[in-house]
């Protein structure tokens, strides 16, 4: 037996990394051209229309992706992922049917009824309490909850609530300073046409901003890894770093998808660790659904077809 050379035992696959990191936003639903400037050639044209299958029903579909910016956190070279939502055609609501999920322009969400989405009443909770939110809400698509968080944390607005020392709670903002912190999409409607117009402007307008995501692995049907970023909160890049990682851990702990990995840590590259079988869920435990059901014909809105 003869041996010419011997080659290096470790894997030589692309690396894959872990946690979270300040990103540019590069890119929004690209072309093919664009999209071969990233991750060069590419066989077809994207396509980010589709539909899919809620209650027994196909409803259409859209993909939005962003095209993130990384820094390595051992260089100082970059490399380019995916950010993936998808939003479907009809409003967010409960499964009775009876709420909707509505946001205002300073991206405040809570759940209304029917009736009071109509008149833009201010939804009052079981205790009497009202619900934090202006008046001049408007009903989410579905999906759009988690988009609007991007885009609020990309542009870097604050709440439109501040902690007042003096009251010791927290009070409206006002004038200038209260207008600083409007951010809400107007558009989401024309995704559905195959128009991201006002995506794309957004990110141009952003594209000297960062924003704090946390990137996870996906393990595949067929047990091959990739590279996917956590879709479920963001940070703007002037939080302070000890809230960082609370706010990405408190977002797992409360909806974390089953076949990827993700930990609340500063960007590392990713190794295998023991799988914890312990912090699983009951067998008979009743999994969260990670978007409400489907309604695409709400009394209160008939716009549309």
């Amino acid at each position: 037996m003869a041996f010419n050379t011997i080659n290096n035992s470790e894997f030589q696959g692309r690396k894959l990394y872990i946690g979270y990191t300040a990103v540019k936003v590069v890119a929004v639903n690209p072309n093919k051209e664009e999209l071969e400037k990233f991750f060069g050639n590419q066989q077809n044209e994207p396509n980010y229309m589709g539909t899919t299958t809620v209650n027994g029903k196909e409803v259409p579909q859209v993909r939005i992706e962003f095209i993130l910016e990384v820094t390595r956190p051992d260089s100082d070279k970059t490399f380019y992922t995916r950010l993936s939502f998808f939003l479907n055609k009809g409003y967010a609501t409960n499964k009775l049917n009876t709420k909707v999920q509505v946001s205002d322009v300073y991206g405040r969400k809570t759940w209304a009824l029917n009736e009071e989405v109509g008149n833009h009443r201010i939804p009052v909770f079981s205790n009497g309490q009202q619900a934090r939110i202006d008046k001049n809400y408007r009903p989410l698509i579905i999906g759009e909850d988690r988009l609007i968080l991007l885009i609020r944390a990309l542009f870097c607005l604050n709440d439109p609530e501040k902690w007042d020392p003096n009251t010791n709670g927290y009070v409206m903002r006002t004038g200038e300073d209260l207008a600083r912190c409007e951010g809400i999409l107007d558009n989401t409607k024309d995704f559905f046409k195959g128009d991201f117009t006002e995506l794309k402007n957004a990110v141009k307008m952003a594209e000297n901003n960062t924003v704090y995501v946390l990137l996870g692995v996906r393990t595949g049907n067929d047990g091959r890894q990739f590279q996917t970023v956590y879709n479920n909160c963001f940070v703007r890049k002037n939080r302070r770093a000890e809230s960082i990682s609370k706010d990405f851990d408190k977002a797992l702990n409360e909806f974390c998808p089953n076949d990827s990995e993700f930990r609340a840590i500063p960007l590392q590259e990713f190794t295998v660790t023991p799988t914890n079988f312990g912090a699983l869920p009951p067998a008979d435990e009743e999994v969260p659904e990670a978007v409400p059901a489907a309604v695409d014909d709400l009394p209160f809105d008939d716009s549309w077809n």
